[in-house]
């Protein structure tokens, strides 16, 4: 902590995001507060605002655009929890929701803050810095929600069903999933596969871990594939080239 310092200026203005209760000085105050201040906060009491406001994340402002350009000011005192809605029998309106950007957007969302309907794709960007753990319980289903939907967009909605149908019957909910993830597995591994035909023996080099002072190789296909996107970024700025 700063030592207190003398005060000349007159008292700073505490921003609206925070509530500053602001005690009369006592006949015992210390003398670094100059005669006539009356009930100016002290230097301390400026301190104690500026150290509530820093770590009471309800009090930081945060700004969002929305899809037809808005710029969105708010705080998290002005967001709810997140809704515990669910789209398991409506993947139709789960896409109507998703993105505010989109044709299918419909103005709609189950969080709405300052009367303006937040598409489910910006959740992530609300939620982060949450410190009291709001997201924690949505960001799977958030997770499982931008999978369909990317799926449920490369088509119409007719060649979504045909795909994920069985015997003429809709697959459930959790089955579409299953089958998504059994895809991008699938998908993964051709691409390691893909990579270590054409990187060969550099392969163990490129897509390698530390742990501790030892190194290893990636083995899981997320991890791979993550390695090689960024690979693949690198190499595009140095002549398309994996490395």
């Amino acid at each position: 902590m700063q030592p207190a310092t003398h005060v000349t200026q007159p008292r700073s203005v505490v921003p609206q995001t925070a509530v500053v209760s602001v005690q009369p000085p006592s006949s015992h105050q210390s003398s670094h507060s100059s005669a006539g201040d009356g009930n100016f906060p002290s230097p301390n009491q400026h301190a104690a605002a500026s150290s509530a406001l820093a770590h009471d994340p309800a009090s930081m402002t945060r700004m969002l655009q929305l899809g037809d350009g808005t710029i969105l000011t708010f705080t998290m005192a002005d967001v709810g929890d997140p809704s515990a809605v669910s789209f398991c029998r409506d993947i139709a309106r789960l896409n109507a929701m998703w993105d505010d950007s989109s044709p299918d957007w419909q103005g709609d969302s189950v969080l709405v803050i300052k009367g303006h309907p937040i598409a489910i794709k910006h959740w992530p960007e609300v939620y982060r810095y949450a410190w009291n753990q709001q997201w924690q319980g949505t960001k799977h289903k958030w997770g499982c929600w931008r999978d369909i939907t990317e799926r449920y967009r490369q088509g119409t909605p007719d060649d979504f069903w045909r795909e994920f149908s069985e015997d003429g019957t809709r697959m459930s909910y959790t089955r579409i999933l299953a089958r998504l993830h059994e895809t991008r597995v699938k998908e993964a591994e051709e691409k390691v596969q893909k990579a270590g035909d054409e990187l060969g023996h550099l392969f163990d080099q490129q897509c390698t871990y530390r742990k501790g002072s030892e190194t290893h190789v990636l083995t899981r296909p997320w991890a791979v594939v993550r390695r090689l996107q960024a690979l693949g970024e690198a190499g595009s700025r140095n002549g398309g080239h994996w490395l």
